[in-house]
């Protein structure tokens, strides 16, 4: 993977550009361009240092397709896609578009978007956990004095929701304490709780 990392990185990047703001000439290319930039994700070394910040862009470039080029996609696709993206989050090695994705998982979880919680909520528990670890990530960062991988403006609307949440006390508050109070890592519990999870 690393023979190209030159190239690689503004191609994924590129491509990511294009799903979003082109996305009707995207379209027709979408599965061979989702299959290219899962390969990228997938791949052995797509952590390391050298390639890190190519994958971010890989990431992104699959949520992309997956918001704005989904009905060129069979649905069982989108799910996959979006599962690779929360199971890869978060993302360290491209702020800029580490800024971008945790943005968008903080909106989708403050608006309940299906296309990131799947049908019924199935992936509601993986969505707690990608924000409990990119909730981690921002903190070690943030005492590492680097630059934030989630803006203020997004902290701030993932803590009016929770204490929306909590405030409501219903349904939603019981399966947000469950969901939180199973997490595997412990490790998260402590973030998400200073971001008003119920812990």
């Amino acid at each position: 993977m690393e023979k190209n990392t030159i190239l690689r990185h503004p191609a994924c990047y590129g491509l990511g550009v294009c799903a979003q703001f082109a996305p009707e000439l995207t379209k027709p290319h979408a599965g061979a361009l989702l299959a290219a930039m899962i390969r990228v994700v997938t791949a052995r070394e797509a952590r390391s240092d050298t390639n890190e910040a190519c994958t971010d862009n890989a990431v992104s470039a699959c949520l992309k397709l997956a918001r704005f080029c989904a009905s060129a996609l069979p649905p069982a696709q989108v799910e996959g896609i979006m599962d690779h993206v929360l199971s890869y989050l978060p993302l360290k090695g491209d702020l800029i578009e580490a800024r971008l994705v945790h943005g968008w998982l903080v909106e989708a979880f403050a608006a309940n978007d299906p296309l990131w919680l799947g049908a019924g909520g199935a992936r509601a528990p993986r969505m707690v956990e990608a924000l409990g670890k990119v909730l981690l990530a921002f903190e070690k960062t943030s005492e590492e004095e680097e630059e934030d991988t989630v803006e203020e403006a997004h902290l701030a609307i993932l803590k009016q929701t929770t204490s929306a949440i909590a405030a409501a006390a219903g349904q939603g508050a019981a399966t947000l304490r469950a969901i939180v109070a199973n997490l595997q890592n412990p490790n998260l519990r402590a973030p998400l709780g200073r971001y008003g999870f119920p812990v």
